[in-house]
This record gives C-alpha cells, structure tokens and sequence, in this order.
C-alpha cells in the first residue's frame, strides 16, 4: 500500500500469525522498534514470539491485542493490557512511520475505548506515551485522558530521556467527553430531563444525528426512566414504545425533532 493513499479502509482486527512478516517489516525502521519496544517489550523476542504471548494472554482475558489494517496492510498495533473485568486496563498503541500524520493515533484511541468501556465494561483506563511525544500525548488528550505523573522506563528500552508519561481516564469522563457535543445540541426542556436521569444514576448509550429529520439528535439511555413527575412543557412528549427492537419507551421535542429514548 502506498503511504499517501486515504486510509478509509482503516480497521482493527485481532492480532495473528500471518501478520508476524508485515511487523517485522515495520520494526526494521529504528525509530518505530525504540518505540514499539519501550511499550511491548516482548517485541525484543521477535514478531511471532510477541504475537504468541499475546494470543495466550488474549485467551486468559488478560490482553486484546489488535493490528491496525488497511485492506490487507498492517499499519502498527494497539491493545488493552493487564485488564482486570470491570476495573481498568492499560492502553497501548504504536502506527509505522510511513502512516503517521493520517489521523490513525486517534481512530485506535477511539476504537479501543469503546471497547474498553463497552464490552468490556472497565471502569477506568490508563495509557503510557513517551513524555516527549508531543504527537502521542496529543492524540489521548484529545479523547479525555489526564496526566497522573511522569515514570522512568523500568524495562530499559530505547531512549526514554523524557521520561514516561501516565494518563488515565475514567469511564464517565470518557463518556461525557464523546457526547457533549450532542448533548449541547438539545432543547432546554429535553436537556433538563437528560441531566435528572443522569444525576439519578442512568447512562447515556449512545447518540445520533440526521435522523428522523435532518437536523434531529437522538440519545438513547441504557436505563427506564423514572417515573413521570409532573406535567410536561408543551413541546415535549412522552411515549411508550415498548419495542425491543428500538426502546421501551422516549421523550420527544416537536421542533425541533429530537428524541430521547431509553432501554429496558
């Protein structure tokens, strides 16, 4: 694949064997092993060594380790680490030279805390990065991570002079972070009820727009809403749906069209 092609096709998929030769490839440039390696230091026994211990410890629940791909090109890798069920994980991630610049830091940062916090269910993530990776630091900051403290690098690999830099973020800031958008876009009437459900202990579970008018934003709540309490504002009603194909039941603003649904 031609590095300055789009990369539309990015994806992850879970890492294996037949990836070792393209990742071989990838560590022979020297900046992209010291990196590899300060994080992976299992990488210093080799591809296919590495990517065995990441299949036993994929089998055990203690690491998902992905390869970033377009089409069939491994472009670098990322993971979850040392994961204990509905605690914490750590991140790690690394992307080959020839595709810095292209926005993939941030689509596997993205990607691997939905999963994190999704499937996985964690409550909090932590993500180390060189301390003097600006690029690195940027792209998790963009997704809510906040610096705890500065380490040294215990494995001694590579040149780590700027030390290591430790961030974490918590599932609910993570959250609120990646909704605030669609939740600034809501009505005053139907925002009011959002925030009660929140406040009350109810989860946002996912937000969309364009549906069913152009302009609509729909949030869609993982829990029943609590009872009524009171008469409704006029541009606002209460629906319920009962479908387990969509939702049990929504709050609905008339104009603009917005909807705010929650599960069973």
């Amino acid at each position: 694949m031609n590095p300055s092609e789009p990369l539309s096709h990015a994806g992850v998929e879970l890492l294996k064997p037949e990836h070792a030769p393209a990742l071989e490839e990838l560590l022979k440039d020297s900046v992209i092993a010291e990196i590899a390696r300060v994080f992976y230091p299992s990488l210093v026994d080799g591809a296919r060594a590495f990517i065995g211990h990441c299949t036993r410890e994929r089998a055990d629940g203690r690491a998902f380790v992905h390869a970033v791909t377009a089409r069939t090109t491994l472009l670098g890798v990322c993971g979850l680490h040392d994961v204990t069920p509905a605690q914490g994980a750590d991140f790690k991630f690394w992307i080959g030279r020839p595709f810095w610049g292209r926005g993939l830091g941030t689509f596997v940062a993205g990607n691997m805390m939905d999963f994190a916090f999704g499937p996985l269910g964690l409550q909090r993530v932590f993500c180390r990065v060189l301390g003097a990776s600006h690029i690195a630091r940027h792209v998790i900051e963009k997704h809510g991570f906040r610096m705890v403290r500065m380490e040294s690098n215990p494995a001694e690999i590579g040149d780590t002079t700027g030390g290591i830099a430790l961030y974490e973020i918590e599932r609910n800031e993570y959250y609120a972070r990646k909704y605030a958008p669609f939740v600034e876009g809501l009505c005053p009437d139907r925002k009011a009820i959002l925030e009660a459900e929140l406040a009350a202990g109810n989860a946002i579970g996912d937000c969309t727009r364009g549906w069913p008018e152009k302009n609509s934003i729909v949030i869609a709540l993982r829990k029943p809403f609590r009872p009524l309490c009171g008469p409704l504002p006029a541009n606002l009603e209460y629906r319920e749906v009962n479908d387990t194909h969509w939702w049990k039941a929504e709050y609905a603003t008339k104009n603009p069209v917005q909807l705010l649904t929650c599960g069973f």
